[in-house]
């Protein structure tokens, strides 16, 4: 007897809110199913967020017997079980091998585990040393030596398993790395659990870069890039240490990549045995060269995913839903045509960046303007939020408004981003 697969999982929620693969599973008339901490489930009912047909809260949406256990009322039903934040990702590949549904694939050879940031790097060293990247050193909480391996500063300190920028600094000195290390292993991520180990790594000076693609049996099929603008912040208590913010992004459409960047994206996609599904990977020009910093399985946050969308027609959910079912490429993606050489995305959290905007926008520039009527912060001046909530209070909290920007080049767009930004 045939079981009807018609059941869509997803492990926690998207932190912006568009929950594209909600639209994926409706479309092919899926029950959805949405994993996530009461915490979060509350704060998506208070941001007026979308609904899936069914909500399970967990303690720690992580721990993979937990959501084992939660769905095996349904585990013959499923279709497929995906990520929809970065911070259950590897949580979303264990799940399904353990039920053996999709993304596992029971016909390739090896199942694929996300390896997380210390991982990645080592694989390239050993697997891809054509690819470059930062001199770097893991340290745990439980570490002593930590300096022993100097790389000179300025460094870049960060955890190995955070996301959405949380807890990454710049320090300049051994004070300051110190300190660094104090604070992030004081922070709890996004499910609850604090962090035990973090990647130092040289800071590489450069233009900060990102690719959005998607692998069909093993082909790497890249849908745009962008140039990324980058704000630097005091990180509290300690305003000497920075911290970065993506203020803002300008995409490219993918046909345009150099052909050094592709070779640079399949060697990477490579060495990691990535099969099928989004990836995004973020990297540094530094003197004409690429240098890797990190990969991501699964589609970007910040609202990228509809970026991507409005630049080149393309629908990147509908992609990665097609890959991991085992569909054809889509039609709809061999007839898309690009609407424009590039485009920008800005994120803005003050009313004098939307105030900008607006005067750009009045005197004749292509900007969109996208307010956003309430966020985590606004709400948290209504009610207390559960301390749980902070990392999402540190970094998605505070967002007014989105912009989205056409212009001639490149250089265009990304001047009105930097202008709307107060950066130089």
């Amino acid at each position: 007897m045939n079981i009807q697969k018609d059941v869509f999982v997803q492990i926690g929620a998207t932190r912006d809110g568009l929950d594209y693969y909600l639209d994926c599973a409706r479309e092919r008339n899926l029950h959805s199913i949405l994993i996530e901490t009461p915490h979060y489930l509350s704060l998506r009912k208070d941001l007026s967020r979308r609904k899936f047909n069914t909500e399970i809260a967990l303690e720690n949406p992580s721990d993979i017997k937990s959501v084992v256990n939660a769905l095996k009322g349904v585990k013959n039903n499923i279709a497929l079980i995906l990520p929809g934040f970065d911070c259950y990702v590897s949580t979303t590949y264990a799940v399904s091998k353990a039920l053996e549904v999709p993304p596992y694939r029971s016909e390739v050879e090896k199942h694929f585990s996300p390896p997380n940031k210390d991982e990645q790097r080592t694989t390239l060293r050993n697997l891809a040393p054509n690819v470059s990247q930062p001199n770097f050193q893991v340290v745990s909480r439980t570490s002593k030596n930590y300096i022993d391996k100097w790389f000179g500063f300025p460094l870049v300190v960060k955890p190995i398993n955070g996301a959405g920028g949380l807890g990454v600094h710049l320090v300049n000195n051994e004070q300051e790395l110190i300190k660094s290390l104090e604070l992030i292993f004081g922070l709890n991520n996004y499910n609850g659990v604090q962090f035990d180990k973090v990647i130092i790594e040289e800071y590489v000076r450069g233009t900060e870069m990102s690719i959005q693609g998607i692998c069909f049996n093993g082909l790497p099929i890249v849908l745009s890039f962008c140039e990324k603008v980058i704000k630097v912040d005091e990180v509290k208590p300690a305003e000497s240490i920075k911290c970065f913010r993506e203020a803002g992004h300008v995409a490219i459409p993918g046909n345009q990549l150099p052909e050094d960047l592709y070779e640079f994206v399949k060697s990477s996609v490579a060495a990691f045995n990535y099969y099928s599904g989004p990836f995004h990977i973020d990297f540094v020009i530094c003197n004409g060269k690429p240098f890797f910093l990190e990969m991501g399985y699964r589609l970007s946050g910040g609202a990228i995913v509809e970026l991507v969308k409005k630049l080149t027609n393309i629908n990147w959910a509908e992609l990665s839903f097609s890959s991991y079912l085992k569909e054809k490429i889509p039609e709809s993606y061999y007839l898309a045509e690009p609407r424009f050489n590039c485009m920008g995305l800005a994120t803005v959290q003050t009313e004098s960046a939307l105030r900008i905007a607006n005067s750009l926008k009045e005197s004749g520039e292509k900007i969109d303007v996208q307010k956003i009527n309430t966020n985590i912060c606004e709400i948290a001046k209504q009610k207390p939020l559960s301390t749980k909530l902070s990392a999402d209070m540190a970094r998605h909290g505070s967002g007014m408004g989105k912009l989205w920007i056409n212009g001639n080049s490149s250089k265009e767009v990304l001047d009105l981003i930097k202008m709307c930004q107060g950066i130089n």
